[in-house]
């Protein structure tokens, strides 16, 4: 049995999911990839539905000032 934060992963995915982070010894993008596409997947590893997920990025980028530098 594995747990995480006392939480069995088997009985507890979405929330041990949470728990687990990631942290690179260096930042390494792909060029090809472009900030819409990485908030996108990102989005959709949190779980975030699709409509719901574009719509976020797209507000997100527009106050940003970057809606028209990520497609």
């Amino acid at each position: 049995m594995v747990t995480i934060d006392g939480l069995r992963i088997d009985e507890y995915v979405r929330e041990t999911r949470r728990k687990i982070g990631y942290m690179p010894d260096f930042f390494g993008t792909y060029q090809q990839v472009t900030s819409w596409e990485y908030l996108d997947f990102y989005g959709g590893c949190y779980g975030v539905p699709a409509a719901r997920r574009h719509q976020r990025i797209d507000a997100v980028l527009q106050l940003a000032r970057l809606e028209g530098k990520t497609r």
